[in-house]
């Protein structure tokens, strides 16, 4: 059972705080970025369970807003570097990578 297409007026919504949350989570809120990924994958043919997902995101953000976010490190002369990929993991043969850097805390 697939869900209901939303109204134009929904989907110009979705869209426009899609973009506001692509902001925000590469200026300061990195820990929503896979969500909001999957919803700029969806923003041209959206549906109710994608206005559903966003509702939950916009609450989770509003739930976490006064958490404080940990910066440091443990040494500056260590660096880890990890990275992973998956190929052709969709149907037009496209795949995923990724990758982080960390100095060990934070």
């Amino acid at each position: 059972m697939s869900s209901p297409w939303l109204s134009v007026d929904r989907q110009t919504r979705l869209k426009r705080v899609v973009g506001i949350l692509q902001w925000a989570c590469k200026r300061g809120r990195p820990d929503v970025d896979l969500a909001i990924a999957f919803l700029r994958s969806r923003v041209d043919f959206c549906t109710l369970q994608d206005w559903k997902k966003l509702r939950r995101i916009l609450l989770s953000l509003q739930d976490t807003i006064d958490d404080e976010r940990i910066i440091g490190a443990t040494d500056l002369r260590e660096l880890f570097t990890y990275i992973d990929a998956s190929h052709a993991v969709h149907d037009n043969m496209r795949g995923h990578t990724g990758g982080l850097m960390s100095f060990g805390r934070g």
